[in-house]
């Protein structure tokens, strides 16, 4: 429950000592995690790539047009 990975054994446990289990290892009370900062206007420019600011020739797939 605290984030901490523990295999009990509980196929010969009662249902009370399963929960007197799952408290113990409970740890401390469950609190939500806050971010410490914020946006009004989140950054939408996406991702970067090795492509991104190369010219759309060399990006491009497909048949090429034959110059006339």
């Amino acid at each position: 429950v605290n984030g901490t990975v523990r295999e009990e054994l509980i196929a010969s446990k009662t249902s009370e000592e399963i929960v007197q289990l799952a408290t113990k290892l409970a740890g401390l009370d469950i609190v939500r995690i806050r971010k410490p900062f914020h946006t009004d206007n989140p950054s939408i420019q996406g991702q970067w790539h090795p492509l991104t600011n190369k010219p759309s020739i060399l990006t491009v797939q497909g048949p090429r047009l034959q110059p006339q």
